[in-house]
């Protein structure tokens, strides 16, 4: 009976509403500054790739491009893409930049930024007062 009721009442997308693909959060494990890590991350997208280095941000706080002060820094990072293409194939293009990261250093999540009729369904990075 339950099970029934979730497949009865399943999520489905509502078509009338536009979903645009903005870009995506790679959250990687680095033991380095910001900015190393920008460094590297930048040297894994060729000019074939439609993606561009955002930001780096750890603790919920901009750290690439603007430096911060934050001092204590854990070793998980969210390093957020945009995808700059009108493509909506970004299936192959994210897996070559998840197996690009990964050359450098290990990736544990994957978060893909989605607008809906034109408004991010996503949160913004803040900037360290």
């Amino acid at each position: 009976m339950y099970l029934d009721n979730v497949i009865r009442h399943s999520f489905r997308p509502n078509p009338s509403v536009s979903r645009r693909f903005d870009g995506v959060d790679v959250f990687v494990e680095w033991n380095g500054t910001a900015q190393q890590l920008a460094k590297r991350l930048e040297r894994q997208i060729d000019e074939t790739m439609p993606f561009e280095l955002d930001l780096v941000s750890n603790w919920g706080t901009m750290m690439y491009p603007s430096p911060s002060a934050l001092e204590n820094t854990l070793d998980q990072w969210r390093c957020r893409f945009m995808y700059n293409s009108e493509d909506p194939n970004i299936d192959a293009p994210l897996a070559l930049l998840l197996a690009n990261i990964s050359l450098e250093m290990p990736w544990i999540q994957v978060e893909k930024l989605m607008s809906f009729d034109g408004v991010p369904g996503y949160g913004r990075i803040q900037h360290q007062a």
